[in-house]
């Protein structure tokens, strides 16, 4: 078949599809995994990557429920996708930190409700808290629901499970066009109250 080599970023794989020739599957060594596979992929220099025409209408997420990841069930070892509408968006602030190069980093917290009406809270670092803060003051005064993919969980300093952002990796999605969207967009509780939750602060594969 024809092919042509193009350059190949972590942007080529948000909702595309690709032929991929002459690469190498490599045991991952890290921990924390975008997804459960245990091989990752290593390019070489005669690495062929090419777009091809979509072979399904599926997103592929991996949407984990609020309550499974409060309860401590969903292995933090693992990155999950969640939805849910955006409430209690905090001020974003710099952290000064003498680990980091510039000095420190930003930091955003906000919440996240389910159709269930339970609420989950997401800390956003770095450039991708600040990109998130501009996206959602421009939709602010309407409902906003929120996809984010990739999102690792870490335990708060109150010992309940949160989401937090894997740099290079987590991705944001703000009132995507998808079915599952316009639901939640439609959907009003009649009681927004939060659940109180068994957690377990940890969870293996």
């Amino acid at each position: 078949m024809g092919s042509t080599m193009i350059p190949f970023t972590s942007d080529s794989c948000d909702g595309g599809y690709f032929y991929i020739a002459s690469l190498n599957p490599n045991m991952g060594e890290c921990i924390l995994r975008p997804v459960p596979h245990r091989f990752k992929i290593v390019f070489r220099s005669d690495t062929l990557v090419q777009s091809i025409n979509m072979c399904s209408s599926r997103t592929y997420f991996n949407l984990t429920e609020f309550v499974s990841i409060l309860s401590g069930i969903v292995n933090p070892n693992i990155c999950v996708d969640v939805i849910g509408k955006i409430l209690n968006v905090r001020e974003l602030v710099f952290v000064p930190s003498v680990e980091h190069s510039q000095g420190g980093y930003f930091e955003l917290y906000f919440g996240l409700r389910d159709t269930e009406c339970i609420h989950l809270e997401c800390r956003l670092t770095g450039d991708l808290a600040v990109e998130f803060y501009d996206l959602w003051k421009r939709r602010s005064r309407n409902t906003v629901i929120c996809i984010i993919k990739f999102v690792k969980l870490e335990l708060s300093q109150e010992h309940r499970w949160r989401c937090t952002n894997v740099t290079g990796c987590t991705r944001i999605m703000l009132n995507l066009n998808l079915s599952i969207t316009d639901e939640m967009l439609c959907w009003n509780p009649e009681n927004d109250q939060v659940p109180i939750i068994t957690r377990k602060e940890n969870a293996m594969e």
